[in-house]
């Protein structure tokens, strides 16, 4: 599954280290003095100029995402991560640094049965300057639009549940650990063959609301998103909000198109239109 440095496997759960980092000048920026003291205690969060390890094309984020982009290592361009790239303008607080380091220990869903990860992991955490870089592993394959595009006929509502299943898996270990994914966009999820009849799919990234105070990745097309945040009652994503974005990717897998317009006024119009139910009376008696 992948090439053997982005390999899942229940064994490598640590994060990877067969190539020695390149080092960069040691002059901590002040807007990341506190995260000094994480770099003792956990070697992934370090101080280094992510640009020298890892290439990425910041014209290109991954879909339904702002800052978060696929990339390679520099020196291993077999090798496919996501750099999730923040530039902050103020001093990381503790807050934020707890939240980090919550990142670094988060450990994936990792499949019983076929060892395929449902969810990334931290790798590395890279500061300088004004810049902090998560990097994660990813599972290579196909997004799940190439998947079904590749395979034609052979695509049914039994490989649409059977993916949306490894979604909802990747989601509640996310939410068991208090996280929340934020971006369900089918784009950005790929579709990994485990077995001959076999695949699985990968939440792709963490959302950055807990650590950064910057807008949300959020779905590029409004009925993907949850009422609360389309009509502003929140700004922030939920795992409510989560379990809504699997709804509506369990709908685009079996129809093709979420279950709202595209066009956010108007899909704010459907949500806020009033709902009057019919009420069925049963026969009695049964009908032969």
């Amino acid at each position: 599954m992948g090439n053997a440095c982005c390999k899942a496997s229940k064994e490598k759960d640590s994060p990877q280290t067969d190539n020695a980092p390149i080092e960069s000048p040691s002059t901590t920026s002040p807007l990341f003095e506190n995260l000094l003291p994480l770099t003792k205690t956990l070697p992934l969060i370090r101080e280094a100029d992510a640009t020298r390890e890892y290439t990425w094309d910041e014209s290109t984020p991954l879909p339904g995402h702002k800052n978060t982009f696929r990339g390679t290592k520099s020196n291993d361009p077999a090798c496919e991560v996501l750099v999730t790239k923040v530039v902050i303008s103020t001093a990381f607080t503790q807050a934020q640094t707890i939240a980090l380091a919550k990142m670094a220990n988060f450990k994936p869903r990792v499949s019983d049965t076929t060892g395929a990860r449902k969810t990334t992991q931290l790798d590395f955490a890279l500061f300088h300057k004004d810049t902090l870089c998560l990097i994660s592993r990813v599972n290579q394959g196909p997004t799940i639009p190439e998947a079904i595009a590749a395979a034609e006929e052979k695509y049914d509502e039994a490989t649409a549940l059977e993916w949306t299943a490894d979604v909802a898996e990747g989601l509640e270990h996310l939410h068991k650990h208090g996280f929340v994914q934020a971006c369900l966009d089918p784009r950005a999820l790929r579709v990994t063959k485990v077995s001959d009849t076999c695949s699985a799919v990968q939440l792709p990234s963490f959302n950055l609301s807990s650590l950064v105070n910057q807008p949300c990745d959020a779905p590029d097309w409004a009925g993907a998103l949850a009422p609360e945040l389309l009509l502003g009652e929140t700004c922030a994503p939920t795992a409510a909000s989560d379990i809504w974005n699997l709804g509506v990717l369990l709908h685009i897998l079996l129809v093709g198109e979420p279950p709202l317009n595209r066009d956010k006024e108007e899909s704010k119009r459907i949500i806020q239109m009033p709902v009057s139910y019919t009420h069925l009376t049963l026969p009695t008696k049964r009908i032969v």
